[in-house]
């Protein structure tokens, strides 16, 4: 069901960072819902979109970027503190093929793996690959501001932040910011 669509987000993202773990070794993080980092940079993204009619989805497509081999001093000055790369990250060039057929195999197995027992495994999985959760986060969602501590995403991939009263307030979509950090929307990926 339309519904369920959002949740490809978070079942591609976390197959990605999962597939390139264990292609490369690389500590891969995630930042809710769509970020692929390596030590706190951006070096990955990933956007879907759904078309449906009524109660039925008629196609999702699913994008990726990922930075693999670029030299992060080439990107824009005003991006090389917030972005990186694989070959950064393992000190030499990769595979772009090795990278590819390991990020297919990933997604593969986990959308078949969502298909057939539900969210709760990629959520599960995507908690222990979040950067995020356990830290101060400010969200920003539309004309709302969210300020709290990251506790997670719930049963439909939403994001849980509790406030310092102790309220939990579930954010549907929006602009994330770690405390220290600059904002996602500000570091560009391209897949190269």
């Amino acid at each position: 069901p339309p519904a369920r669509a959002p949740q490809l987000t978070l079942v591609a993202a976390a197959a990605l960072a999962a597939g390139l773990r264990t292609e490369t070794g690389i500590p891969v993080r995630l930042k809710w819902p769509n970020d692929l980092r390596i030590g706190g940079r951006k070096t990955g993204g990933i956007l879907t979109e759904m078309a449906a009619t009524g109660r039925t989805i008629d196609h999702v497509v699913i994008g990726i970027g990922l930075n693999v081999n670029p030299d992060p001093a080439g990107f824009p000055e005003e991006i090389r503190h917030m972005a990186t790369s694989l070959a950064e990250a393992a000190g030499c060039p990769l595979s772009r093929q090795k990278i590819l057929g390991a990020v297919i195999d990933s997604l593969d197995h986990s959308y078949a793996r969502w298909l057939s027992e539900g969210f709760e495994p990629v959520r599960e999985i995507w908690e222990s690959l979040s950067d995020m959760v356990g830290r101060e986060v400010t969200v920003r969602e539309h004309e709302r501001v969210v300020r709290g501590v990251a506790r997670g995403i719930d049963d439909e991939g939403f994001l849980l932040v509790e406030a310092s009263d102790g309220t939990i307030s579930r954010v549907v979509s929006g602009d994330v910011s770690l405390a220290g950090e600059a904002s996602s929307s500000e570091a560009g990926t391209g897949a190269s």
